[in-house]
């Protein structure tokens, strides 16, 4: 399946700012932390109740924000 091989190859990187699409974090923004490409998934830092926390997330849960 090219098209979902495309999806999860995002020019992501350490740093970046990004709304989460999937999962209980949905419409949450966060900061990249690492990624792991080989395994599809990226640590995100989201704020949850007035601290920041780790969240694992596939790529396909992502969306750049400018």
């Amino acid at each position: 399946m090219a098209t979902d091989r495309l999806q999860t190859e995002e020019p992501w990187s350490p740093g970046q700012r990004v709304r989460i699409t999937g999962g209980p974090f949905a419409g949450m923004e966060g900061v990249i932390e690492w990624i792991d490409r080989q395994r599809g998934i990226v640590r995100v830092s989201v704020e949850v109740f007035g601290r920041q926390t780790p969240v694992e997330l596939s790529f396909a849960d992502l969306q750049a924000l400018p």
